[in-house]
């Protein structure tokens, strides 16, 4: 069976992933991938693993959709899987042209924030709730709080999956010798807490509150180091710099940028934090638990039934109860039952959050479609 996948681009992203992922460990069917935006940092890992890929920067001509068509038309698909909205709609317009009726979409977003999103997106995703009904033949949602969000919005709520992100536990495991690599890489005291996080830099992802809370933990003369890792995650970024110097975290906070050793970094770090405002499925809050590593999270998107009872969960937006969840679990390092938070925390992906269940849950969704 063949699947073609339509998505935004080909970045650093958790869909994006997730889209890599399914392509290179399901061997049960064969995958071919259309970007809408060009290449990106998946595009040579897709060609290295002879995933056929077509980069069509749709942005720049709008009637490239016709070469969408005719893609469509030659390679002959089983079913066709969009990501997110703006692929939603492509390749909702694509299927009509082409006369095809499996569509499955994709959905990435819990809630639109209006002052953080683009109208055209606020606009697409209003026209994607009303076509819901006639065009898609599945919704794949991967956040349960998303598919709570986009039913208020008029989705159609017989057509919705709920089909929650997979980790790969061959990349993600605890690796206690990774701590002594990154600190001697870094330069950092092993006796000092390490917390980090990782994230593109984007309004979302809240750093405001974030470092507000870390500015209260150091103010209580709290040792810690923090490691901050994303796109666009380091000093030229005169923004975020700025950010921490206001915050009089300079001493304590280590922008390393884009790494390609997330996994290290993560077995690295004592307390994992997300301070985001909005999220659908974080990911990296199930990567980093399945590297044993503990987390303080927002209450947002589906983190707070990632973490359930193995770590802290903190409204969001609030930047003195992080700070409370911080010091706690800065203070807890130092109990014997510690590592038995680490394990729970691993146990809690590998029972509930596996790339095998993920991936079954999709296979399962096409085969169901091209059957019927």
């Amino acid at each position: 069976m063949i699947i073609l996948h339509i998505i935004n681009s080909l970045e650093m992203g958790g869909a994006e992933k997730n889209l890599y992922q399914i392509c290179v460990n399901d061997k049960k069917n064969k995958h071919i991938v259309i970007s809408l935006t060009g290449s990106g940092h998946f595009s040579e890992a897709f060609k290295k693993r002879k995933i056929r890929v077509y980069e069509i920067n749709i942005k720049k001509n709008l009637f490239l959709i016709f070469k969408i068509v005719k893609i469509i038309n030659t390679s002959k698909p089983s079913v066709i899987q969009t990501w997110m909205y703006n692929s939603d709609f492509v390749g909702s317009i694509s299927s009509i042209l082409a006369l095809k009726t499996n569509l499955v979409w994709g959905i990435r977003h819990t809630n639109l924030i209006p002052a953080f999103e683009k109208k055209r997106t606020l606009i697409i995703s209003k026209i994607l709730a009303y076509l819901s009904y006639f065009i898609a033949k599945k919704i794949i949602v991967c956040s349960s709080k998303a598919m709570q969000e986009h039913i208020k919005l008029g989705y159609n709520k017989k057509k919705m999956i709920y089909v929650p992100n997979g980790c790969d536990l061959d990349i993600f495991y605890p690796i206690t010798h990774n701590r002594k690599k990154i600190l001697s890489e870094l330069k950092i005291d092993a006796s000092i807490p390490l917390l980090g996080s990782i994230g593109r830099y984007n309004s979302y992802k809240d750093f405001d509150n974030l470092f507000e809370a870390l500015n209260i933990v150091k103010k209580k003369d709290i040792s810690f180091n923090f490691l901050l890792v994303g796109k666009n995650n380091d000093k030229s970024n005169q923004q975020l710099v700025k950010l921490i110097n206001q915050n009089g975290l300079n001493n304590r906070v280590y922008l390393l940028g884009l790494r390609n050793d997330v996994s290290k970094i993560l077995n690295s770090l004592d307390l994992f934090i997300l301070s985001s405002m909005s999220e659908a499925f974080p990911n990296v809050v199930m990567e980093a638990m399945a590297c044993g590593t503990p987390c303080v999270v927002t209450d947002v998107g589906d983190a707070s039934y990632i973490v359930e009872k193995t770590g802290w969960i903190v409204p969001p937006k609030n930047s003195t109860e992080l700070a409370k969840k911080i010091e706690i679990a800065i203070n807890d390092l130092k109990s014997p039952n510690w590592q038995s938070v680490r394990v729970s925390a691993n146990l809690r992906i590998k029972e509930k959050f596996t790339l095998e269940r993920m991936i079954n849950s999709y296979t399962k969704i096409w085969d169901k479609i091209k059957s019927e």
